[in-house]
């Protein structure tokens, strides 16, 4: 189908109200990149797939897909040798892997009744022990947290407690100067 084709349809608005219902920026970008199949197979194929979703969501306590955070830039810059990630990208690789982790869970469908789902869903990448370590070293700020290792809360601590015995001190000198002086 020509670009023309699509103007006169309106396709665009067409996306854009359907990527409206995604539950994230990814999942609106997909939409919104579609274009019309000429397929016959393809086009049955991508709606048993949404036939499958909609009738797990209808069976799902959750009611909805959980969000999840694009990390797609972040995850190619770590095929790059030597490629870095700030904070706030690897807080965000936690929760997407979180976000995995509970997809996985439960919606882990009954491949024979929804195969296409089930291919989905055994893609999906689980790694707990690496989740969880992210989450408790970095928050959504970008801040390293003191769970982040032990070394790091003692450091923390020990300079805390200095930063309080300073600002005492300092409160000390003060109040020993003239009032006219503070």
């Amino acid at each position: 189908m020509t670009d023309h084709a699509l103007r006169i349809l309106e396709f665009d608005r067409a996306l854009d109200f359907v990527a409206g219902f995604a539950v994230s920026q990814v999942g609106q970008r997909r939409v919104e990149s579609m274009r019309p199949v000429a397929d016959p197979a393809q086009v049955e194929r991508e709606l048993r797939a949404v036939e499958e979703v909609l009738g797990r969501l209808q069976v799902s306590e959750a009611g909805s897909l959980p969000a999840f955070p694009d990390c797609a830039g972040a995850l190619a810059r770590l095929d790059v040798d030597g490629g870095v990630l700030i904070p706030e990208e690897i807080w965000s690789i936690g929760i997407l892997l979180e976000t995995g982790r509970v997809v996985v869970a439960g919606w882990t469908p009954d491949s024979d009744r929804v195969p296409l789902l089930g291919e989905l869903v055994r893609r999906v990448v689980e790694d707990e022990a690496l989740e969880k370590r992210i989450l408790r070293s970095v928050d959504g700020e970008g801040a390293v947290l003191d769970t982040a290792s032990r070394d790091l809360a003692r450091i923390r601590q020990r300079l805390q407690g200095r930063h309080v015995r300073v600002v005492r001190h300092l409160e000390g000198v003060l109040e020993g100067l003239d009032p006219g002086h503070r």
